[in-house]
């Protein structure tokens, strides 16, 4: 019975936590891969190691927001705002997530907070500009014309060759 026992706290212990810099490699390789189910649970683990990281609960918000679990993506998205109010691309996002829950308000509230932070370079376009541009749209989509116009503009000011917006111009311009 003793050498039983003795077995037992010698044993090496199996799982060892895997380090945060691979955890979120695999994180964003799933990402990229499409593979938002995994994704989630890899930037989950992150969250839950680093919970100050607005950048780990901005992609957690992303990976949710891809599988349409859009309530969830907009609790992510909030908390990067709330740990990192300078952090342009998650407002835009919350900004999309809230114009697909249909709360218009709100996603406004998001494309303004992007509008007040300091301008960052995105994929698309800059932070000001997507904000802008997906304003027009909120605007189009509540018949505000007028607004979705100023909107549009805004953004063809940053970026007079933004194509979506030149588009969006046109069909606003036409009667």
């Amino acid at each position: 019975m003793g050498c039983y026992l003795c077995v037992l706290l010698l044993a090496p212990r199996v799982a060892l936590a895997q380090p945060l810099e691979q955890l979120k490699q695999q994180a964003e390789a799933a990402q990229k891969q499409q593979q938002y189910p995994q994704a989630v649970t890899l930037w989950q683990r992150v969250v839950k190691e680093q919970p100050m990281s607005a950048d780990a609960y901005y992609n957690l918000g992303l990976s949710l927001h891809h599988q349409l679990k859009l309530d969830q993506a907009v609790i992510a998205y909030q908390k990067a705002t709330q740990l990192n109010d300078q952090y342009g691309a998650a407002y835009i996002n919350l900004g999309l997530a809230w114009m697909q829950i249909g709360d218009y308000d709100q996603a406004q509230l998001a494309f303004a907070g992007a509008i007040a932070a300091p301008n960052q370079t995105a994929d698309l376009a800059d932070t000001h500009t997507l904000a802008h541009y997906n304003l027009a749209i909120l605007f189009t989509r509540l018949g505000n014309r007028e607004r979705a116009l100023q909107e549009t503009q805004a953004v063809l000011e940053l970026a007079p060759k933004f194509t979506l917006a030149q588009e969006l111009l046109k069909q606003l311009q036409d009667p």
